[in-house]
């Protein structure tokens, strides 16, 4: 009997044994996929090469008080025939409001994902909506605006997708009517299949609920999300959240040090001392940097404007320039709501007037590593070209 003990004691102990030696195998499994992972250097997740050139449009709405964006989206919007996809982080234009209800009220499908951190100006706006929209809130928020806090920080449409009408509008213009009188912005449309297939990918995500970090569990994922090449030319498309080296982030440090002779930056919010750095050991090489940044930011406490100027000064550097956008609240000539101050709403970098980068995307933790943004980097002559004119437009007003 005695025997019997021992040897089902022993059994037990056996047992317990091999469950925690397979419970850590499988914890060091989960484990080392994650750090691989995470220490991944980026790589596209689809190559394309695409059958014909890329065929887009971009608007600027450049000067202050100037009305038009909304009613270029509007006409965009009435393009539809089938369904309209819309990721936005800012919404509150009764003008497009009534166009996405007409739009529902012919049968068309309308589906919304809205930044759910902006809730409570959506709600206010998306009344008695038809059952023909569906509405889903993504990203996470409280009231501390903490860390918790992750951003849908998109601003894009999708036409018609999978149809032969299919088109794409994407930007950092959000659809609000005192965005379109007081921050300068833009936004691109195009047919282009290659870059309606990738967007689409991301509104999918999007839809089921999948933000955020919790993009980053899906082995589909990557954030550079595709590198599209036309005859002459290419574009990458680029997703946040990123991980470790494989985030737009380190795409542009690339961009940056490769960069001969000039970079024109137009930001709204820059806190990421990395990029910081890299701009002034360029400036150091002789390379010409300009910076045009948004006045309210550029002081807050984290900024990488003041040790931009810091560095300028302490080593004397006369090629890099750094102005503000203060000048634009001198072109009202009207009461502004709440006293608003006009601001440039770019994310903007162009090196050496061949290759651009732009989207949603703030220079910042945030915009690398948590929120949801989309960002285009591209060579297309037309876009580098419209983009660098931009960068000159403004170069001049505020100097």
């Amino acid at each position: 009997m005695k025997n019997s003990k021992n040897k089902f004691r022993k059994i037990i102990i056996t047992i317990f044994i091999l469950t925690a030696i397979l419970t850590s195998s499988h914890f060091l499994v989960k484990k080392t996929i994650s750090f691989k992972r995470l220490g991944s250097i980026h790589h596209p997740v689809q190559n394309i090469i695409a059958e014909k050139p890329l065929e887009t449009t971009v608007y600027f709405n450049n000067n202050v008080e100037e009305t038009k964006a909304i009613e270029e989206i509007r006409q965009f919007l009435q393009k539809a025939q089938h369904s309209i996809e819309i990721a936005i982080f800012s919404f509150n234009s009764n003008r497009l409001k009534e166009t996405l209800y007409q739009a529902a009220q012919k049968g068309i499908k309308v589906t919304l994902i809205l930044n759910k951190s902006t809730r409570f100006q959506h709600d206010k706006i998306f009344t008695n909506l038809p059952h023909e929209i569906t509405r889903i809130d993504v990203g996470s928020h409280d009231r501390n605006n903490s860390k918790n806090t992750l951003y849908m920080h998109h601003k894009f449409i999708l036409i018609d997708r999978g149809y032969p009408s299919q088109e794409l509008l994407t930007g950092s213009f959000d659809f609000t009517d005192i965005g379109e009188k007081y921050v300068q912005s833009f936004f691109l449309t195009t047919s282009d299949d290659a870059l309606i297939s990738v967007y689409g990918k991301e509104f999918d995500l999007l839809k089921k609920g999948i933000s955020g970090l919790s993009k980053l569990k899906q082995r589909s994922y990557e954030p550079w999300a595709a590198k599209i090449q036309y005859q002459n030319e290419f574009v990458e498309v680029w997703m946040s959240p990123g991980f470790s080296k494989n985030s737009i982030k380190y795409r542009v440090l690339e961009l940056i040090n490769s960069a001969q002779s000039s970079i024109d930056f137009m930001i709204w919010d820059f806190t990421d001392e990395r990029i910081a750095q890299a701009l002034i050991k360029k400036s150091l090489a002789g390379v010409k940097v300009r910076i045009i940044a948004e006045d309210t930011n550029a002081y807050t406490p984290h900024s990488m404007i003041p040790f931009l100027l810091s560095k300028k000064e302490k080593n004397n550097l006369s090629n890099i320039e750094i102005i503000l956008d203060t000048k634009s609240k001198m072109l009202i000539t009207e009461r502004v709501p709440g006293g608003f101050n006009p601001y440039l709403h770019q994310h903007t970098m162009i090196f050496d007037e061949k290759t651009t980068v732009f989207g949603t995307n703030n220079w910042s933790f945030w915009g690398f590593y948590r929120n949801d943004e989309d960002m285009l980097i591209t060579n297309n002559a037309y876009l580098t070209n419209e983009f660098q004119k931009t960068f000159n437009f403004f170069y001049q007003t505020l100097k």
